[in-house]
Formats: C-alpha cells, sequence, structure tokens
C-alpha cells in the first residue's frame, strides 16, 4: 500500500517528528559567533534540562605537604586546606514558536513522505532561532538575572552586591577582572591582560569583542608580524577569527559597544537541555498553525576571577 494512501493526522505527525528533527539536528547545525566558538571549545555542555545545576568550586589552595620520610607511611599531611563548594543555577527555559503556512501543510496533506521534508526545513529553522537568541542572551546588558540569561555583562560585572549561582558577590574569588575607560585598543594591553589571568595558573581560551574591536586587532597584530594562527580548521567560525597567543579571537555583533570578554572556558559554561524538545500547538490562525518547541540553556560561571570583563575600548 502506498504511504500516500494510510489514514494520518498532520498534527500528530508534526507534534512527533518536528521534536524528533530537532534532536537530531541541533548538533550539526553551525551557531553564531559566541555560541560557536563555545560549543568548538567544548565549553556548551549538553546536560538533562529543568533541575539545579550544580558546578562545582574550589576558592582556596590545596596546601600541599611534601613528606620526605617513610615513604610507605599512610600517615595523611597536615594542614589540608582545600575547600569545596558548588555554586547552583537554575535553567532558563526559552521557547522557539514556529509557523507553518496553511498552504504548506495543504501541499502535503495527501503526500505524508513529503511531510518529513518539510518539518526537517521547520526544525532547521527553529534552530537556528535557538542559537540566535542563546548567542543575543550571552551579550545581555548585565541588567538581568541568572534565570533569564544576565549575560557575560551580568556575570563578569565585577560587582560586589547580590548574589551569582546562590554564591555572595562579597568575594573577591568570586569577582571578574576589570578593566574600564580601556581606551585605544592595543596588542600590548591585550598582553597584559592576558598575562595577568595567567598569574594565577589560568589560561584564558576566548576574547569576545565588537566587529570593529576585533578587526582593530586583527591589523595591529598583521603589521606586527604578531599573528599566530591566521585560520585552520579549528579558528574557522567567529566571522574569520585568528587566534593569539592561544587566546581565540571573535568578532560577534551582539556585542555591546566597547566591550571585550576574555573569556576562560575551562571556568564558563553554557549548558544546553539534552532531552527531546518539548512542543505544543498554542494557535491555530487562518493563514498558518503555530506551535512553541522549549528548550532549556544557562551559561554557568565558575571561577569568575578567571575570566575578564574590559569596556570603553575605541
Amino acid at each position: 500500500m502506498p504511504a500516500s494512501s494510510l489514514t494520518w493526522s498532520w498534527d500528530r505527525a508534526a507534534s512527533y517528528g518536528l521534536p524528533k528533527l530537532i534532536a537530531e539536528l541541533r548538533d550539526s547545525i553551525a551557531g553564531p559567533p559566541t555560541f560557536e566558538a563555545l560549543r568548538k571549545l567544548d565549553a556548551v555542555v549538553p546536560d538533562r534540562g529543568g533541575s539545579t545545576i550544580l558546578f562545582p568550586l574550589r576558592y582556596a589552595a590545596v596546601n600541599v605537604q611534601v613528606v620526605p620520610a617513610n615513604p610507605l607511611s599512610i600517615t595523611p599531611p597536615s594542614n589540608i586546606t582545600d575547600i569545596l563548594s558548588a555554586a547552583s543555577f537554575d535553567w532558563a527555559e526559552l521557547y522557539a514558536q514556529i509557523a507553518i503556512d496553511n498552504r504548506d501543510i495543504n501541499k502535503v496533506s495527501n503526500a505524508p513522505e513529503r511531510a518529513a521534508t518539510m518539518m526537517r526545513r521547520y526544525a532547521e529553522s527553529a534552530i537556528r532561532d535557538f542559537y540566535k537568541l542563546i548567542n543575543t542572551s550571552l551579550h545581555g546588558s548585565g541588567t538581568g538575572t541568572e534565570t533569564s540569561h544576565g549575560g557575560f555583562g551580568f556575570y563578569l560585572d565585577g560587582g560586589s552586591t547580590g548574589t551569582l549561582g546562590s554564591i555572595a558577590k562579597t568575594n573577591t574569588w568570586w569577582r571578574a577582572r576589570q578593566k574600564s575607560n580601556v581606551g585605544a585598543m592595543s596588542i600590548d594591553k591585550l598582553d597584559s591582560w592576558i598575562t595577568e589571568l595567567a598569574a594565577d595558573y589560568e589560561s584564558p581560551q576566548l576574547f569576545v569583542s565588537t566587529p570593529a574591536v576585533i578587526s582593530k586587532v586583527r591589523s595591529l597584530l598583521q603589521a606586527g608580524e604578531r599573528v599566530v594562527n591566521a585560520g585552520g580548521e579549528n579558528q574557522e567560525f567567529g566571522a574569520l577569527a585568528v587566534s593569539y597567543a592561544g587566546v581565540l579571537l571573535v568578532a560577534d555583533a551582539s556585542c555591546p559597544a566597547g566591550t571585550g570578554y576574555l573569556i576562560n572556558t575551562n571556568s564558563i559554561k553554557v549548558y544546553t537541555d539534552s532531552n527531546e524538545p518539548k512542543m505544543e500547538k498554542v494557535s491555530y490562525p487562518a493563514p498558518a498553525q503555530i506551535w512553541n518547541v522549549s528548550m532549556f540553556s544557562q551559561l554557568v560561571a565558575g571561577a569568575l576571577a578567571d575570566s575578564l570583563r574590559a569596556t570603553g575600548i575605541t
């Protein structure tokens, strides 16, 4: 019996097929610059969404004791000061609204074998919308909250009031480095920021700023013949990014003007829901069906002092 003669329902097919396709395709579709850079650097972490995210922290050094006596001794070293804790972050639920024209539905109403092709197109569009929303949220103004994607500006604001991940910002180890009124961008300034973070045995992997700032940095690097990596298979994203001193330079138009973020991706992660997306039809107006597809996402900051925010860049 041909597939087109089977009794079937578009609504049932869409409510089942679209979430399946989104779950299948979301890891293979490229995202906007910052999100894609984080993903390439393994800083986008799939996890079961909807429950609290716990991010382990060590905010005091391990006092390593050298015991040169009996090597077979089982006596533990003294003065262990390794203090462990965990920051607690809530998920943010993001919605993508899919509008499907009734004319498109009518085109496949008698040909269900064609419906999968059409749904794939809509699934790809929904994934891109998700990634755009996450990417824009990463560069939020900083006035939001943890559950509404306050963005790098909120997480790395260096503030001493309020809480972040249920931990008070009064803790100096929970504050990002700040560089304000930077003025004209220079490679020496970028070098000094990288060196400052490296002094604590941490290395930033990502510098995100506006296209204008990144373009200026590229020009300065090329003029001084200081380009370490001008491309390659691991750097061909983020608007022709280059890598300098092991730090990937990414141009993103979502970044606030005059702002740059030097990110340690070992400490700052974007968590995305590994569950299959949830989908519901919310309205059926005359020209189209409208479906809501929901997924969870959250930016999680680990050791904030491992990252840096610079403002006032010209």
